[in-house]
């Protein structure tokens, strides 16, 4: 569980402290107190849920994939985080308004250095659901998500991370 340590740093646990940054991934310590990392049959390693969701809060720019009828669709999308999950801003009569009505879709993001062949993405399925209530919403609209595009028959959904 990622933690404020005093001063504003983060810490994994009680004890492991982080280093500024989005980049700043901590591994477990195995039974003899040895740094080991879980990874997938493809080497790449797997997160927690808390370093996804730290990861995901990094950035602001991703991809949601949704479908329109029975096609998938990938679009970018802006997006921020709250305590419930993850905000969009999306624009009435679009073909993102009519599929984040109670539907399952998943975002995207990831940021990748080609000159040190590493980076990371993380991936959030969850249902949508509109923010209605005002105190909610009050609080999404203060919410950093890029609205250079938008107008008042916006709508603003939150996705609820089901699977990260």
């Amino acid at each position: 569980m990622l933690n404020r340590a005093p001063g504003g740093g983060r810490t994994l646990g009680a004890e492991v402290p982080l280093a500024p940054g989005p980049v700043a991934l901590v591994h477990r310590l195995d039974d003899d107190d040895h740094w080991v990392m879980d990874v997938d049959r493809s080497s790449l390693e797997v997160l927690s849920r808390e370093e996804s969701l730290l990861l995901l809060s990094s950035t602001g720019i991703g991809r949601v994939k949704f479908h329109v009828g029975t096609l998938p669709m990938i679009l970018p999308v802006a997006f921020a985080q709250d305590d419930h999950g993850i905000v969009l801003r999306v624009r009435a009569g679009s073909q993102l308004d009519s599929a984040t009505r109670g539907a399952v879709v998943t975002i995207e993001a990831d940021d990748v250095n080609p000159d040190l062949g590493k980076g990371w993405t993380v991936a959030v399925t969850g249902v949508t659901s509109d923010i209605s209530d005002p105190a909610e919403l009050a609080r999404a609209r203060a919410l950093p998500v890029d609205d250079r595009a938008g107008d008042a028959t916006d709508r603003l959904v939150r996705i609820s991370p089901a699977l990260v």
